[in-house]
């Protein structure tokens, strides 16, 4: 079997579906078990992967790619496969497509999206399930969504493979040493991670966080924000000075080196996001052992499990009683301390490569 993988997103600035790409495809790699060619985009990091057979497609626009791409497949190929909602729009090589559908928010959620956004992202995802041969989502949530909003779908043509964490505990000197690295970093603090837009939900976190800061709750812990900036509005209401004197401290983004250290000095993680198709962040923080807070919508529940604090990310009050109940609480914060590691080995990288071959062969008919 000759699988084509899409690897446009093999990089590691599209924080969510890049760390799925880098990692799904070494896994699958190192598994060995199927040739594999892959397929570079204008912005792959080959240097991530050690893929021998590969090409460079360097087509900027996801939509042209999605029409162009099967003019680039190998001869032999048999199965081609998209791993960011994107599939093959023409397909006169006849190769199986399986696409990876992350998430449908921009048909539940329009309004979080820029117009260019819902168009390019809505049209190739809505082509990526409709001609797909077989779609992998990365939660049960999402295929659920799938089918709701698909309903001619059959719910066989769906797999689910959950993501996984290649984070582990830091060692004691990396934890000192991130202080060294960002000064501003604080001794106490909550942290929150993701790219800064308007699903993540950060304007409920910041009002409950100033909230209980002018309670005088709070006055020696600090919210740290990590995090590219992303579309539209962020939440982040000020300048970054101003924010600092109301103990938000916007770190932006953080190389990958150093966010096991940054996860595990913090007190607790919380992510009060509007949807997720999976989940990512809050995983790596369960992986580090640091206790979590989570909002109830979407996957997250199937991500952090029993191992989490649960809230209405809508609600202000919600937020702040998660947060209360965790900071004042020694023995709660080091139960969940544990219970988060315990999660994350539900998750690996392996099983997830195993459930895609799984999927490859389905496909074939093998």
């Amino acid at each position: 079997m000759n699988v084509t993988l899409d690897l446009k997103t093999l990089n590691n600035h599209n924080t969510g579906i890049g760390r799925y790409c880098i990692n799904l495809t070494s896994h699958l790699l190192k598994r060995n078990k199927y040739q594999y060619f892959g397929i570079m985009g204008p912005e792959s990091d080959d240097s991530l992967i050690s893929i021998e057979s590969k090409k460079y497609f360097n087509i900027q626009s996801s939509l042209i790619r999605s029409y162009l791409l099967a003019f680039s497949l190998p001869k032999n190929s048999t199965i081609v496969h998209s791993m960011d909602n994107s599939s093959l729009n023409f397909n006169f090589k006849k190769t199986k497509s399986i696409t990876t559908i992350h998430d449908v928010i921009v048909f539940l959620k329009p309004e979080l999206f820029k117009f260019k956004h819902r168009f390019v992202v809505g049209h190739l995802t809505r082509s990526a399930i409709e001609k797909s041969d077989h779609i992998i989502t990365v939660s049960d949530s999402t295929k659920r969504e799938i089918l709701e909003l698909f309903p001619s779908i059959d719910s066989e043509k769906i797999t689910v493979t959950y993501e996984a964490s290649d984070m582990e505990m830091p060692s004691s000197d990396m934890m000192n040493k991130v202080f060294t690295e960002f000064p501003e970093l604080p001794k106490n603090y909550l942290l929150s991670l993701g790219t800064l837009e308007p699903r993540k939900n950060l304007k409920m976190l910041i009002k409950a966080f100033r909230n209980l800061r002018s309670n005088n709750r709070m006055n020696d812990i600090d919210l740290v924000l990590v995090g590219g900036k992303g579309w539209l509005e962020s939440g982040i209401d000020k300048s970054k000075e101003e924010l600092k004197k109301e103990g938000i401290i916007v770190l932006g983004f953080v190389e990958d080196q150093w966010l096991p250290a940054i996860y595990a000095n913090a007190m607790a993680f919380i992510y009060p996001s509007l949807h997720e198709g999976f989940g990512l962040p809050p995983l790596e923080a369960m992986s580090c052992g640091t206790p979590v807070l989570l909002s109830n919508a979407s996957s997250l529940p199937e991500v952090g499990g029993d191992a989490a604090l649960y809230f209405d990310p809508l609600s202000v009050e919600a937020i702040e009683e998660a947060i209360e109940k965790i900071i004042f609480d020694v023995d709660l914060q080091k139960t969940m301390s544990e219970k988060s590691l315990i999660q994350s080995k539900r998750f690996s990288w392996d099983k997830t490569a195993q459930q895609t071959e799984e999927v490859y062969a389905k496909v074939l008919g093998l």
